[in-house]
């Protein structure tokens, strides 16, 4: 929200560190460029002179004064101007927003300036002639000065749950609080108020008026200058009155043309899907379950978010009804959350509305149009509104003040405190009842919050500084003790860490994931692309390694460590990606099916003891290069090559492959084994493997000859034989003891019992 200091200023004094003091005691406040131009070449002057030029029909020569001791020659083409206008006047050199103001000719007379409407000086969209001032103007001061346009303009970053600051009523509240200076009061505006049939239960209240005879008059440089201040352009003098009010009082208001209105206002819900076209002439969809304003004839507004063409006044409309409501806030959030369609009204609303506002705020807004347009007004207000709930009191006794924030405040200092914020006290015993003001009862519940609000006027560094005493015994979780291992284990496989969002949308999801009826929607997505939560990582590792081959990355090592979910569950997961061509980049190499599995087993900590892969298939991977990783009984996992039309589709030239395993955490530590400083010994040999055997199979047989030595055992080629059932599989076995050289014959005898069980149990035969 932006601000300028003068129109702070209508409410209280504003200090020269006010930015300062508003960040450390309250709101995040930055100094920004005017939008206005403040030039001070812009002079206010007195046409004493207006002359046709001689050679051009549309264009006359004037004589300016400007308080120096000769006047300027101008020539203007404006056909309004005459002599003894009093005009604000760009001299040589002025900067306006339409460029640079130069001593020049036209039509071989001579202009040392210009005479300036709204619009010349950037106030205004368009204008309809010059700027006339009052008589009484001073000739010669600059002319911002004198209108009080010269202030700076404040940025204030306003966090959702101060609603009451958004507007300069609640920032002067707060500059109030802080300095300790006299309370913003607002001026009583005399109005009848009479009841009128009960609004709907999602809104507190809903207030009108009715005003005549508007005259469309240019409104005062005040009004002008501090919505331009705030980016607000001007649309009607009656539509900137109500924003006027609405930036200063925090109240947004609506007006409609009254003749246009059949009937009496009321707020509804949509009974069904409607289309309505805006003030903008946009179409909108109003779907049902909406908050609606409308009258006998239909839709004339979406509650607190914006109004219909029909009824929108124009530059003919001489009788209008001004609306002032509180609306349901969370009815007007999920509308937003729907559409999208943001404006100053709805942010306001959307959050919360000060109910005692919103009467003085139409009273306010009446007065004005009264006073600038020339309206007629009966000051008379129809009132409709649901039960209030009394203002919140809130217990809170000195010592649990002072326990909390380490302070020795007294009751007193507390008392102070919450005063200078608005609330009410009462001593009650050794405790204090606060009662909390209208325009906090939405931020404010409990006695942290009131808390909060001491230590902030109080000072965070004024707060005492104490060392910790005492032992603090570190002691990490099993979770994040896997994690670490993990994170640990896959960067020395030489595979990087990514963190990707939770949320995706659902187009993405379906690529590995079939189950849609688990889905946890997300009630107020960012956008259509974070709709959903993710039931599986493999879409996010995917997408990320599809941008870094994109960017010419052709070997990528890629794992993320998170959580996937469902609507009964969430699982902690860790998911792989491989892909690799060794003849375009050095430093990597084309891996397998085999040696993949290899490499996420050992950074998941997997015993492929314990582990074991079955053959599957599932959404987004190769039908024939895929597997189940299980433990038991249980599947904690899936592995495999990347499905081909995914592969394309992401434009990967090579093989692809893919991994998502649960984490299984476990405060077991793994035991510490010596390394070996002794030579390997490596066997090479093939077999003649039926394709039904599995390799699972044959790494167990292995296994259970519990050969002496044996490290490891590496798939290293396979030969698929045509028309023949069978496969040559060729595997490299790796020997080592510990202590001392192995001897060839120790080798040999502990692969001839490997290769004598693998016949007997699988008929896997040794070539």
């Amino acid at each position: 929200m932006r601000l300028s200091i003068n129109h702070l200023q209508s409410w209280g004094d504003v200090p020269n560190c006010v930015v300062d003091r508003l960040c450390e005691h309250s709101i995040e406040t930055t100094h920004i460029e005017s939008p206005i131009c403040t030039d001070e070449r812009v002079i206010i002057g007195r046409v004493i002179s207006c002359e046709q030029h001689p050679d051009a029909q549309r264009l006359k020569v004037t004589k300016v004064d400007i308080g120096q001791s000769e006047p300027l020659s101008i020539v203007c083409g404006c056909p309004s101007v005459a002599s003894g206008m009093v005009v604000p006047v760009a001299t040589h050199g002025a900067r306006l927003p339409g460029g640079k103001i130069k001593k020049s000719k036209l039509r071989g007379q001579p202009s040392e300036g210009m005479l300036c409407s709204l619009h010349d000086l950037g106030l205004e969209e368009a204008s309809q002639g010059l700027y006339v001032l009052s008589e009484n103007a001073p000739i010669g001061e600059a002319f911002f000065k004198w209108a009080g346009l010269d202030g700076a303009v404040l940025d204030f970053e306003i966090t959702p749950n101060r609603y009451d600051c958004f507007s300069a009523l609640g920032m002067a509240r707060e500059i109030s609080a802080i300095y300790q200076s006299a309370w913003p009061t607002i001026s009583e505006v005399k109005s009848q108020i009479t009841a009128s049939e009960l609004s709907h239960e999602k809104c507190q209240l809903f207030a009108t008026t009715k005003l005549s005879n508007i005259q469309n008059k240019p409104l005062p440089l005040a009004i002008i200058a501090r919505l331009k201040a705030a980016g607000i352009g001007l649309v009607h003098p009656v539509v900137d009155i109500c924003n006027y009010v609405m930036i200063d009082m925090g109240q947004p208001m609506h007006a409609y043309d009254a003749s246009k209105i059949s009937g009496p206002l009321k707020v509804c819900v949509a009974s069904a899907d409607e289309k309505m076209t805006t003030l903008q002439d946009e179409a909108f969809e109003v779907a049902k379950g909406d908050l609606i304003v409308c009258d006998d004839d239909g839709i004339r507004a979406v509650a607190g978010i914006i109004g219909d063409l029909h009824s929108s006044v124009s530059s003919q409309t001489s009788e209008i009804i001004i609306e002032s409501a509180v609306f349901d806030a969370q009815h007007i959030r999920k509308t937003l959350n729907r559409t999208h369609f943001n404006t100053q009204s709805s942010t306001r609303f959307s959050r919360g509305i000060d109910h005692a506002l919103t009467t003085k705020a139409l009273e306010t807004a009446a007065s004005l149009i009264q006073k600038h347009l020339g309206a007629n007004w009966d000051e008379t207000i129809s009132l409709s509104q649901n039960t209030l709930e009394a203002a919140p009191k809130i217990s809170l006794d000195t010592p649990s003040v002072n326990d909390y924030l380490g302070t020795s405040l007294s009751q007193e200092q507390i008392i102070l405190y919450l005063e200078r914020l608005g609330f009410s006290c009462q001593l009650a015993n050794s405790t204090i009842d606060v009662t909390v003001p209208s325009h906090r009862v939405l931020d404010v519940c409990d006695k942290n919050d009131l808390i909060e609000e001491i230590v902030r006027l109080y000072g965070f560094n004024k707060l005492p500084k104490q060392v910790l005493t005492g032992q603090v015994i570190g002691k990490t979780s099993p979770k994040f003790t896997a994690q670490t291992r993990i994170r640990r284990a896959a960067k020395a496989l030489k595979y990087n860490e990514i963190i990707t969002y939770a949320f995706t949308s659902e187009k993405l999801n379906a690529l590995f994931s079939q189950d849609s009826g688990r889905v946890v929607r997300i009630a107020n997505p960012l956008s259509s692309e974070y709709e959903i939560m993710r039931q599986n990582m493999l879409s996010s590792i995917l997408t990320t390694a599809s941008s870094h081959h994109a960017g010419g990355q052709n070997a990528i090592r890629l794992f993320e460590i998170g959580r996937t979910y469902e609507q009964d569950c969430e699982n902690d997961r860790v998911c792989f990606l491989a892909s690799g061509d060794e003849t375009t980049h050095a430093s990597s190499s084309t891996i397998d099916f085999y040696r993949f599995c290899e490499e996420i087993f050992a950074a998941s900590g997997l015993n492929a003891v314990e582990f074991e892969l079955t053959p599957a298939t599932h959404p987004g991977f190769h039908p024939g290069i895929c597997a189940n990783i299980m433990h038991g009984e249980k599947q904690i996992g899936v592995v495999g090559a990347l499905h081909p039309s995914l592969a394309v589709s992401h434009d990967f030239n090579n093989q692809v492959y893919i991994a998502e395993i649960d984490l299984i955490y476990s405060s077991q530590t793994t035991p510490f084994k010596p390394y070996s400083t002794l030579p390997i010994i490596t066997r090479d040999q093939s077999y003649f493997v039926d394709k039904k055997v599995n390799f699972r199979d044959i790494i167990k047989e292995i296994e259970k000859t519990k050969p002496k030595h044996l490290r490891d055992v590496q798939v290293f080629d396979i030969y698929q034989e045509a028309n023949t059932g069978r496969s040559s599989l060729a595997l490299r076995f790796v020997f080592r003891h510990n202590d001392r050289n192995l001897t060839d014959d120790e080798v040999s005898d502990s692969l001839m019992k490997i290769n004598e069980t693998l016949k007997s149990s699988l008929n896997v035969i040794a070539r």
